[in-house]
C-alpha cells in the first residue's frame, strides 16, 4: 500500500509542477525561435540595467536577448538564466 501511495504521489507531483516557472519569472514559447526578455513589473529604480547596459524596452515589452546567464540591476544586482527560444517574463525582484 505504501509503495502505491508513493508512486501515486510522484505521478501527481509530475502533473502539478510547472516546468515553465523559474525563480525570477516564467517562460512562454516564441514563434520565431529567438530569445526574449520581458520585464513584467518595474521595481523601485529609475533605470533597469541588464548586464551593465540600460534596458531600452518598456515594462511588459519583450526585447531580444541572448540565452544564458544575465544580471539585472535595479538598486541591487540579481543573477538569472534565460533558456533559449522563449520569452522570459521577469516578475520576481525578491530575495
Amino acid at each position: 500500500m505504501r509503495k502505491k501511495f508513493l508512486i501515486f504521489s510522484l505521478i501527481l507531483i509530475g502533473f502539478c509542477t510547472d516546468s515553465n516557472r523559474h525563480l525570477r519569472g516564467f517562460t512562454t514559447p516564441t514563434k520565431d525561435g529567438f530569445t526574449y526578455l520581458k520585464i513584467v513589473e518595474k521595481h523601485f529604480c529609475d533605470q533597469i540595467l541588464i548586464d551593465g547596459k540600460i534596458w531600452q524596452h518598456s515594462i511588459n515589452e519583450a526585447g531580444r536577448i541572448e540565452p544564458g546567464k544575465h544580471i539585472i540591476d535595479c538598486n541591487g544586482e540579481i543573477g538569472f538564466t534565460i533558456p533559449e527560444k522563449v520569452v522570459f517574463n521577469f516578475d520576481y525582484w525578491g530575495p
